[in-house]
């Protein structure tokens, strides 16, 4: 197709969706786009902190991977990351049994 054509098409789309003219607005849409862009990878990160691993799940399975700290970067309609904590955590408990020295 020649260069015109593409920009008939485009234009007569747009004009249906937009009801006025695609190329005609120019800065606005890339800005736009690049706002959608973002939106869509920006939801496409997370950070494991210290003290935290990652599970990456994807379609319902997990990885057999740990994924370790720092920024992560996945597909956001497929995978989502876990974060499950590892710290070492003391839990105090108290019983209350007689010992051998209260009997």
């Amino acid at each position: 197709m020649s260069p015109a054509t593409i920009r008939a098409l485009v234009e007569t789309f747009s004009s249906y969706c937009l009801h006025r003219p695609l190329l005609v607005q120019g800065r606005r849409t890339v800005a736009g786009l690049l706002l959608v862009g973002a939106a869509l990878l920006g939801g496409a990160c997370t950070t494991v902190r210290q003290g935290e691993a990652g599970v990456k799940r994807t379609l319902g399975r997990l990885d057999q991977q740990v994924v370790l700290s720092g920024p992560k970067a996945f597909n956001p309609f497929l995978t989502t990351i876990i974060k499950v904590p590892v710290t070492t955590q003391n839990l105090e408990i108290r019983s209350s049994l007689p010992s051998k020295e209260g009997l």
